[in-house]
């Protein structure tokens, strides 16, 4: 894929049937140590390292109180039932192995459907090396090494997403909905924080609270003001880091002569009582009727774990607000800002507003940095304050893609070295500014290429994790590296944490590790999103359109206007990119600059396919374009019914998904025009689209990608030939 090359290339044969070069280059050789390979390349590695873990941790047992006696004695191990046991655990293993080939072929170029492909190798063996110990990380006292590991995973992502480490803190998760579930719970807590200081001091018989409370002064713009004397608007919109600091504050006023432990003891006792999380969302609003509810913000392309944490939380999903989306997916601002100018004006708290860093389906990431631009502003003007959070599960990885060799933060290039390509400068943009958000998820199991379960949460603050600790008595800790008493999970496995440990340990969170090998998978996934673009020709019964569409202007790679239009910009694409070989695209400015414009943020490309009927005109109607699509689907897709024999006939792996007319109005009318669908606009309606998700770095090497969209051609071709069938046999 590389263009410079430290030694000749090795001639083979590809899967194409064409002669292809191997290229041997530095850089492109690192990322391959870093996998299994698609067809087990770096076995024997693999089986060696696997061998060594085991017998590394062997040799513990044998070793841990070498005069101990032994239990499993020879005299046992020449019984018959020893025998037949062990013949039982070979039998059902072969059993086992036998039913687990009917797995989806993850590691496959072939699957390119959800987030999701082959495991980094130290990802694996880290997991694998650490289950023998069966850790659990609720608590140093139940996992002390691999506590300490997760630590260190929480400031080595804290330190890629730009937090200061002096300050911020990460813990694993099970997953992202986990995550996200725990940064609302948070902000949940931290909204009515000051409520409950507020109702202890002005309630509170303890004598030197009732000396000291009107000494508790909070700034809020040029004045400062007594806390008791806030009204509740004023302390649901206090800034998150100054609510933090309140206890801190009432302990130095009220106890000045006590040591900072026991104040904070104290204060934590006498605040007990008011507490949200303590007393309740029923109780809470008794006691404070001029709350009027809450709202989240979310983009409508949010994660399904944003409706189901408001439930949780007692909140109600119709709390949960989605924000329609623009042309390409990304959340509207000044939808928005409408919305958010509305709560500020009716004295509606916001709990949060939530910037996806990598929908789902459309891999589109949200304007970071308009949200944290509206919210100052209307601090400024409304006196309105509410908590930013960066949901990365997906796109959170990428901020490794804008790190040098020494972890500082580079400005935007419109080209990058081969086959790694830049970020578009939007993307750039916001991944720029995830530092400033206070609560951001991110999946190691997703772009980190780890080993399910691996999600993760990352506060800039980490005073804000105390709103939700939780001791038991019989769990005794080092406080320092007790991971379990934060978030919602209680047990959860060790091996998870050492799988992330070692993967970071062994490829840096830089451009010259992750970065390196979402740089290539970038590449690859807007190769795949040409190919989609031009793969209908003039005389073909089909056409293709890109939910995310292309730039109405492309720029060379001097930044200089190159091609304007659809027509214009696939005719760029079909001579200087289609058909090309890697180090000749690589070789061409313009062609790297142009590749870098297109596409969807995250390395998805999402589109609808079309076709022409028997008549020799282009369908229009909705619902028969809807049929095409789920029949594609069902072509190129394994599912829990598909048998052995249909499996192996799925040549390739994609999935597919809805947009609707209730929060996709833009982008839905836009791809029904261009594929002259026609819809009523006075009726909700919706339609479906194809998605493939390229988490491979290789597949634009031996014609992969010609392979591919071939068999999708001919895919389409048997689609539509059943659907023209189906017309005759109805006429």
């Amino acid at each position: 894929m590389d263009t410079k090359r430290e030694g000749q290339g090795s001639k083979k044969s590809d899967v194409y049937g064409k002669s292809a070069i191997a290229p041997i280059d530095d850089s492109y050789a690192r990322v391959a140590a870093w996998f299994l390979g698609p067809k087990a390349e770096n076995k024997k590695f693999l089986k060696s390292l696997i061998l060594r873990s085991i017998d590394d941790y062997t040799n513990l047992r044998e070793n841990y109180y070498h005069d101990d006696q032994k239990y499993i004695t020879n005299n046992i191990k020449n019984k018959d039932s020893y025998r037949i046991a062990q013949d039982k655990i070979v039998s059902s293993l072969a059993e086992l192995m036998e039913r687990l080939h009917g797995s989806i072929p993850f590691f496959s170029p072939r699957y390119q459907a959800h987030m999701n492909w082959d495991t980094v190798l130290p990802g694996s063996l880290g997991y694998m090396a650490a289950i023998l110990y069966n850790q659990n990380n609720v608590a140093t006292e139940g996992g002390p090494a691999t506590s300490r590991l997760e630590m260190e995973v929480g400031q080595q992502l804290c330190e890629m997403l730009g937090f200061d480490l002096d300050s911020s803190w990460g813990h694993i998760t099970a997953d992202g909905t986990i995550a996200n579930l725990e940064a609302m719970w948070m902000a949940r807590n931290l909204k009515f924080y000051p409520h409950a200081i507020q109702s202890m001091l002005i309630n509170s018989d303890n004598e030197e609270i009732i000396k000291g409370r009107n000494d508790i002064l909070v700034e809020l713009g040029p004045e400062k003001i007594r806390l008791i004397d806030l009204n509740s608007w004023q302390l649901l919109n206090l800034r998150g880091d100054l609510i933090v600091e309140l206890p801190g504050i009432v302990g130095d006023k009220c106890f000045p002569e006590m040591e900072s432990d026991a104040r904070m003891k104290i204060v934590g006792d006498l605040l007990g009582p008011y507490l949200i999380q303590n007393i309740g969302l029923l109780d809470f609003a008794r006691d404070h009727r001029d709350v009027k509810g809450m709202r989240v913000f979310v983009p409508a392309t949010k994660h399904y774990s944003w409706p189901k944490a408001g439930t949780i939380l007692g909140i109600g999903q119709d709390s949960i607000i989605g924000v329609d989306v623009n042309e390409r997916c990304q959340m509207d601002t000044l939808s928005l800002e409408k919305e958010l100018r509305l709560c500020a004006m009716q004295k509606i708290p916001v709990l949060m507003v939530v910037a996806v860093i990598g929908s789902t389906e459309e891999g589109a990431i949200d304007d970071l940095a308009a949200i944290l631009g509206i919210r100052d502003e209307l601090h400024s003007k409304y006196g309105m304050w509410f908590n930013v959070h960066c949901d990365a599960a997906w796109g959170g990885y990428l901020v490794s893609m804008i790190r040098d060799k020494n972890d500082k933060m580079i400005p935007h290039q419109d080209v990058g070295y081969v086959p790694v390509l830049t970020l578009s400068k939007h993307a750039h943009k916001q991944l720029s500014n995830i530092y400033k958000a206070d609560t951001v998820t991110i999946d190691p199991h997703k772009a980190g290429f780890i080993p399910y379960p691996a999600g993760s949460l990352c506060y800039r603050n980490k005073a804000m994790r105390e709103l939700i600790t939780f001791n038991a008595a019989y769990i005794h800790s080092n406080p320092d590296t007790n991971m379990g008493i934060y978030g919602v999970e209680g047990s959860k496995p060790g091996a998870a944490a050492a799988a992330v440990w070692l993967a970071h340990m062994s490829i840096p969170l830089n451009q010259d590790g992750y970065g390196r090998i979402l740089g290539e998978c970038m590449f690859s996934a807007n190769i795949y999103y040409c190919y989609w673009l031009t793969l209908a020709k003039d005389t073909d019964n089909f056409r293709i359109e890109p939910i995310v569409p292309l730039p109405e202007l492309v720029f060379d790679g001097k930044g200089m206007p190159l091609a304007k239009g659809d027509n214009a910009i696939k005719e760029f694409i079909r001579k200087h990119i289609l058909g090309k070989p890697n180090e000749k695209i690589a070789e061409d400015p313009d062609a790297m600059a142009v590749l870098s414009q297109l596409g969807s943020d995250v390395l998805t490309n999402s589109f609808v396919v079309n076709f022409r009927g028997l008549d020799g005109r282009w369908n229009v109607d909705l619902e028969k374009c809807k049929e095409l699509n789920l029949k594609l689907f069902h072509m190129f897709s394994i599912v829990d019914d598909t048998s052995e024999e249909e499996r192996k006939r799925v040549e390739f792996v994609l999935t597919y998904s809805e947009i609707d007319s209730k929060h996709y109005r833009v982008a839905l009318e836009s791809v029904c025009k261009k594929l002259g669908l026609v819809y009523d606009i006075k009726s909700d309606y919706s339609l479906n689209f194809l998605i493939n998700t390229i988490l491979d770095p290789w597949p634009t090497t031996h014609h992969y990608v010609k392979m591919i969209t071939d068999s999708f051609r001919k895919g389409i071709y048997a689609c539509v030939e059943e659907m023209d069938e189906g017309q005759l046999k109805g006429a």
